[in-house]
This record gives structure tokens, C-alpha cells and sequence, in this order.
């Protein structure tokens, strides 16, 4: 609801320039008459005793002749929620303090601030939310965030076009002075010294980290696969709560346990180091000293995330799931680019790709062999039996296929038996190719 919207002389802005209101005269027993007193000066009532006057500067009746209350000056519950609406809008916008309010319920915040405010200055409102001291206590607010606040109300107050000078020339002044004079309720770290989260630099510190994180990892091939579908925006998010709330800041995580998010993932104690190079190499990027010997803000955050490898490697040396053992991510991708570069000089069947997104088919092919091998990915083409039906193909044509794969094989060095009896690594992938041949033939 924008302030200018309010109906004439119930305008914050036109209230507080000086905009008169009628006001309505009581004379008591002797008759009465809605009188204005910037109009008339005497006003005489003779309804019932016919001598009766009133002369417009006394009231012989019951009207209160005190002081409006600042509730009323300020233009009342509309007026309140006006400020409180465009107030909230402005710190939502804020990226210095809007984390705080992440989990907030924004229309209960609003009607706390909305009740606080009408108490505050005299309304008919009580309001029930804690102390300024409860309520902020864990918050590890500095001043730069008190500042930000009460910088974020003048902005609205200037955009409802409310005058204030905070030297008790508005009538909104003693409210303002009072929100200052609540810093000691409100700030614990005044400097950012005490708490770890602000010692590195707050919501945008950890921000600008996970960031540079992220950027590392994107681009390195060691691990940039785990996250291929993943909903990096959401990941980002999760990082920043995750480090926001281990460092003492006050944010919530909201994603599983370390163990919960990994446990499928077969992740090994090379790809747990070159995740932890990345964190450092997006230190470095940010400019984030790091020492882990405790001796820099960050270095306790650093040994945290390395007491953690138990709880996110779940095959340490890569010799537990076949996709680790065959080499992983590296070593599929080299098989497949090799069995692609292999069919596409094979005359008996590369007629079969002429029209083929290679590009697509190569990445749903690693898909489909890490996925069939214990890898952490998902395969997201069609199943063997569609994706072949029309295609007419033969055993020879299936036959020439499986010798390309053998070829790719003996190219990268993978030992595969000659009776794929499973006594080498690559027997379990050549015996999985071939069970395909059902679905592939025929159709």
C-alpha cells in the first residue's frame, strides 16, 4: 500500500506538513452543532434554552483538548502499515541484512512491526513479540547491519515522502531516536571480531567463497560430473547456509547430513582432495588468507570440512565399485571417445550414425556405462529396446560393434579375458555390453 494512496489529511506526509481536521464541538446538556473552528468564531445554539452560546474558543462539554497521540499525527493503522510494508520491501532488497530473514514468515514479521509501531507511539495495539535482546541475541549483528537498517527505514520513510530530521523537529523524530537508542539491545558483535562467521566477511564473505568454489569446480574434470544434474542455484544456496551456520552465523541448513547427500555417490579419497584443492584454490581467488594451524579466521572452517572425508568418501581407494575400479569418470569418457572414433572409421556400420548427433550420443553413452557401473550419474536416453526398434539391425552389426568396444579396450590399456570369465577389469563391462544384445537386434 503506497502512502500516497491514502485519502487526504490521513496522508503520513500531509499529516506531519500540518493538514487541518474538522473537528466536531460538544456543548454539553444545552443542544449541539458540528462546528469549525478555523471558520467561525462565535456560534450561537439556541435549540433548547435559547441563550446558550458558544464562542468557538471553549468547549463546555466533554471534548479531549490534549496533545494527538503520535499514533494519530502519523495518520494511524493505515498510515503504520504503509511504513511497515515499504520498510520490509527495502531490507528484502538489501543483500547486507535480507539473510537474516530467509526463514522469516514475512506477513507475521509484519504484523509484529506493525503492532511494535502502533504501541510505540500511542496506539490501541499491544504488541507480543520478545525483547529487543531475545529476539536479536543469537543474530551476531554488527553495527555496519544496524546501520544498514536504520538505513533501509529512511529510504522508505523518503520513499513515502514521511519528513524526518532526527533532532525532534518532525513529529516522527522521537520514534527514529528511539530505534537508535535499541543498538545495545540489538548488536552482539559490534565489530565483527567475536563471531567467525562475521571475522570472514558475513553473508557476502561466505558468498564471494562459495562462489569461487563453485568456479573451480565446474571446470575441474576430476569432479565437475557428480554435478551434472544438479540445480547449481539451489547447491549454491545450500553451501552458503552450510557454511553460514558452521561458522556461528544466522542461517539454518537445510540440506541432508554429510553421510545422507554422499552415501550413493562412491566418492574416493582422490576426488574428496581435489574438492578440498578447489575450496583453496577459490580462497586464493578471493583472497581469503588460510594457514590450518588455526592461526587465520577461516583455518577452523578448513579443518571442519577435512573431519568430514569419513563421512563423504565411501570408497576410498576406488577398488570397491566396478565404475571406480574401471577408473572412473576419466577412464568412461576415454572408452567411449575411443569407441566412437573407432565405429566412425568401421564401413559396417557407421552408415548406422550418418544423421547422429555425435555430441549428444557420446555424453548419453557415458551416462549409461557409469550408470550401469556403479557410477554417480543417471542415465536419461531412451532404453536400448526403443532407441533400436526400426533400426533392422543384424548380430554382425551388433558383432562389429562389440569388436570396436574390444578395440577400444585394448587401445586404453584396459586387460579384459579372452572368455570374459571376470578375472579382468574390463569383463564386466564388455559382459554387460553384450547381455544388450537382445534389445538391440532384431527390431
Amino acid at each position: 500500500m503506497s502512502i500516497r494512496a491514502l485519502a487526504p489529511c490521513f496522508s503520513l506526509a500531509l499529516l506531519l506538513a500540518g493538514c487541518a481536521t474538522d473537528t466536531p464541538t460538544d456543548t454539553g446538556d444545552h443542544g449541539s452543532v458540528d462546528t469549525d473552528t478555523a471558520d467561525t468564531t462565535d456560534t450561537v445554539d439556541t435549540s433548547e434554552t435559547g441563550d446558550t452560546m458558544d464562542t468557538g474558543d471553549t468547549d463546555t462539554g466533554d471534548t479531549d483538548t490534549g496533545t494527538a497521540s503520535l499514533y494519530d499525527q502519523l495518520g494511524g493503522a493505515a498510515a503504520i502499515s504503509a511504513v511497515v510494508d515499504e520498510f520490509v520491501a527495502q531490507v528484502a532488497a538489501d543483500p547486507q541484512i535480507n539473510f537474516f530473514f530467509a526463514d522469516t514468515d514475512i506477513d507475521a514479521l509484519k504484523g509484529s512491526l506493525r503492532d511494535q509501531l502502533c504501541a510505540a507511539t500511542g496506539g490501541p495495539c499491544t504488541y507480543t513479540g520478545g525483547t529487543m535482546v531475545e529476539v536479536h541475541k543469537d543474530m551476531a549483528i554488527t553495527n555496519a547491519q544496524f546501520d544498514a537498517l536504520v538505513a533501509d527505514l529512511l529510504k522508505a520513510l523518503d520513499n513515502l515522502g514521511v519528513p524526518y530530521a532526527l533532532d525532534g523537529s518532525q513529529p516522527i523524530d522521537p520514534l527514529l531516536v528511539a530505534l537508535v537508542g535499541m543498538r545495545a539491545d540489538i548488536v552482539t558483535d559490534a565489530d565483527g571480531s567475536a563471531v567467525q562467521f562475521n571475522q570472514i566477511g558475513g553473508y557476502a564473505g561466505v558468498s564471494a567463497v562459495v562462489d569461487a568454489f563453485l568456479a573451480r569446480v565446474v571446470v575441474d574434470s576430476r569432479v565437475n560430473w557428480f554435478f551434472a544434474d544438479t540445480d547449481t542455484a539451489v547447491l549454491r544456496t545450500r553451501l552458503i547456509e552450510q557454511v553460514c551456520s558452521a561458522t556461528g552465523g544466522y542461517c539454518t541448513y537445510h540440506g541432508g547430513s554429510m553421510v545422507d547427500v554422499h552415501k550413493d555417490m562412491a566418492i574416493t579419497d582422490a576426488q574428496f582432495n581435489a574438492v578440498v584443492e578447489d575450496l583453496l584454490l577459490g580462497l586464493d581467488d578471493v583472497g581469503v588468507p588460510y594457514a590450518l594451524d588455526g592461526s587465520q579466521p577461516i583455518d577452523s572452517l578448513l579443518l571442519a570440512l577435512v573431519g568430514m572425508q569419513p563421512d563423504i568418501v565411501t570408497d576410498a581407494a576406488g577398488s570397491a565399485v566396478y565404475f571406480n575400479q574401471l577408473g572412473g569418470h576419466a577412464a568412461v569418457q576415454a572408452v567411449v571417445d575411443q569407441l566412437l572414433t573407432n565405429v566412425a572409421g568401421d564401413a559396417r556400420i557407421n552408415g548406422f550414425f550418418a544423421s547422429t548427433d555425435l555430441a549428444r550420443l557420446n555424453g548419453l553413452l557415458v551416462e549409461q556405462v557409469c550408470d550401469a557401473t556403479g557410477g554417480y550419474c543417471t542415465y536419461s536416453g531412451k532404453s536400448m529396446l526403443d532407441a533400436h526398434t526400426g533400426m533392422g539391425l543384424t548380430d554382425a552389426d551388433f558383432d562389429a560393434m562389440a569388436e570396436d568396444l574390444v578395440s577400444a579396450l585394448d587401445t586404453l590399456g584396459v586387460p579384459h579375458s579372452e572368455t570374459l570369465d571376470g578375472s579382468q577389469v574390463g569383463d564386466t563391462l564388455l559382459n554387460t555390453v553384450l547381455g544388450m544384445r537382445g534389445d538391440i537386434v532384431g527390431h
